[in-house]
């Protein structure tokens, strides 16, 4: 990312928030290239599917 960019982000975020989202956005690459190499369809979700696990 650019200098220009992190500037923006600092403008609106502390560095505590940045840390967390910069953590957010690793996971979320992570999960979306594991679902990948599963050949899990997008869209796949339904809300409440998994309810009965947490029953």
């Amino acid at each position: 990312m650019s200098d220009e960019t992190w500037a923006q982000v600092r403008k609106h975020y502390d560095d505590d928030q940045i840390a967390a989202l910069v953590c957010l956005v690793g996971l979320i690459n992570a999960a979306n290239r594991l679902a990948v190499i599963l050949h899990q369809k997008g869209g796949s979700y339904e809300p409440g599917m998994f309810a009965a696990a947490f029953d």
